[in-house]
């Protein structure tokens, strides 16, 4: 019998950017060729090993992947997370970074969406959004959108079907049969399945640019 290959473990590179005003985000990066750089934003409780999963799984070699410690959370100093993230990306940008896909996870889906305002995210990723007060922040969005929503939570997936009426953007729904609980945290019985859809997702954003 023909041994299996080994798995290769994904070369992470550590993050720690050092904000005006003296804020710390922390992260890890999965470096490539650049076209882009891919943010994963985690759900609430959780710090960046949470979406690990989806990234090491995702490939793209095209893009920069990097999960980031949203602040308050892991390695990250406190402070509130949309001033702290989007001084992140500014000086990601700075470095030639650019443009932005971002990915948020649960109760983060709301600062990505806030983030799809700045005209250097080129798209979001929303994983089983939970969206406090039915509304989403800022103004209305026209990127590409990929949701994934979690079929064995029918009250977070009518929820999000009903704010998603009074939305305009260009969309793509994933249906998985997972938990919210297991598909907002990356949970290994679907992060296969996340990364193979947000990597079909990413490309035909890079084809259209």
């Amino acid at each position: 019998m023909t041994p299996e290959p080994a798995v290769q473990e994904p070369v992470l590179t550590p993050l720690h950017a050092e904000l005006p005003g003296g804020g710390v985000v922390a992260g890890a990066w999965m470096l490539g060729e650049g076209r882009l750089t891919v943010i994963f934003l985690h759900d609430d409780g959780a710090d960046l090993d949470a979406v690990m999963p989806v990234m090491a799984n995702l490939g793209l070699p095209e893009a920069h992947k990097l999960a980031v410690d949203l602040p308050g959370h892991g390695l990250s100093g406190g402070g509130d997370r949309l001033p702290a993230i989007a001084a992140l990306c500014d000086r990601l940008a700075a470095a030639g970074r650019g443009p932005f896909v971002i990915v948020g996870c649960g109760r983060s889906a709301e600062l990505a969406w806030a983030l799809g305002a700045r005209p250097d995210v080129v798209a979001l990723a929303l994983v089983s959004p939970v969206v406090d007060g039915g509304a989403l922040p800022g103004t209305v969005l026209r990127l590409p959108v990929i949701v994934f929503l979690a079929a064995a939570s029918p009250t977070v997936v009518s929820a999000w079907r009903a704010l998603r009426g009074r939305l305009r953007a260009r969309w793509v729904s994933i249906s998985m049969h997972v938990t919210h609980e297991d598909l907002a945290s990356c949970a290994d019985t679907c992060s296969r399945q996340t990364a193979s859809h947000l990597n079909g997702f990413i490309r035909n954003v890079l084809a259209g640019r």
